[in-house]
């Protein structure tokens, strides 16, 4: 798992669910640029991926605390679709 600063690009519907009023195109957020887990750690450690979420999760609002602001995190999925490689899930750190 890797955790990067990183910025993200929401729709005026998506701003207007977070009640954000932000007259920017992108809202920082913190990405988990690689999120994986091995078959046998995936057989010995039953939920590890989600451990790592709520962990990233934490380590995003110690960072808003301490070092930058990042409103979202958020993890690209790989997609296999011709017309988009990725898809991307976000969590408002907020709520």
């Amino acid at each position: 798992m890797l955790l990067i600063a990183d910025a993200t690009k929401l729709s005026l519907s998506e701003k207007e669910t977070h009640n954000l009023n932000y007259p920017f195109k992108t809202i920082p957020a913190m990405k988990i640029a690689k999120l994986a887990v091995s078959h046998a750690a995936r057989e010995k450690y039953k939920g590890i991926g989600t451990y790592m979420i709520i962990n990233s999760l934490t380590i995003a609002r110690v960072c808003n605390r301490q070092f930058f602001a990042a409103r979202f995190l958020a993890v690209d999925a790989e997609l296999y679709n011709k017309n988009r490689k990725t898809i991307s899930m976000r969590k408002d750190i907020y709520q």
